[in-house]
């Protein structure tokens, strides 16, 4: 009888705990390093999912920048998905959905997707010349950009 009153309590406290820890909002991230993306012509004209990398690349008058794919409530893979008036990023696993500025458009997930910094600096890194790497982990604001005249360089 002791020992039912026991498992009752303990099955009792592992399912409460389970319940709380389900409703607290993750903050998970990945694991930081560099990523040898590809060359920088590669990335130059245009926006580019990368779902390989689990990145965003987006180019702009002022330069390139790069935002994670990852969901930040669960790190599973983001989707592109097109709504014909928009494309945002979606994860088939929660449901959340982010737009292409890495901010949440609906939860569970209640944290943006990170931007980072991008680097074509082989010599530092140690990698072929004109590659683009990611620094995983070093988070940069929206704004940041790899200068214009970095990509230019290269094309010409």
């Amino acid at each position: 009888m002791r020992s039912a009153c026991f498992c009752s309590l303990y099955l009792a406290l592992i399912v409460f705990s389970w319940v709380l820890g389900g409703c607290q909002p993750s903050t998970r991230e990945r694991p930081p390093g560099y990523l040898r993306i590809g060359e920088v012509r590669e990335f130059a004209k245009a926006d580019s999912f990368r779902p390989d990398f689990r990145l965003y690349f987006r180019r702009d008058r002022m330069g390139l920048s790069v935002m994670s794919t990852e969901c930040t409530h669960d790190l599973n893979s983001l989707s592109l998905a097109d709504s014909g008036e928009d494309r945002y990023l979606v994860c088939n696993l929660c449901g959340s959905e982010f737009n292409l500025n890495g901010d949440v458009r609906k939860g569970p997930a209640v944290t943006g997707l990170p931007f980072y910094e991008i680097r074509r600096d082989a010599l530092l890194i140690g990698g072929p010349p004109n590659t683009l790497y990611v620094k995983i982990g070093t988070k940069v604001a929206k704004d940041w950009r790899l200068p214009i005249s970095d990509i230019e360089e290269v094309q010409e």
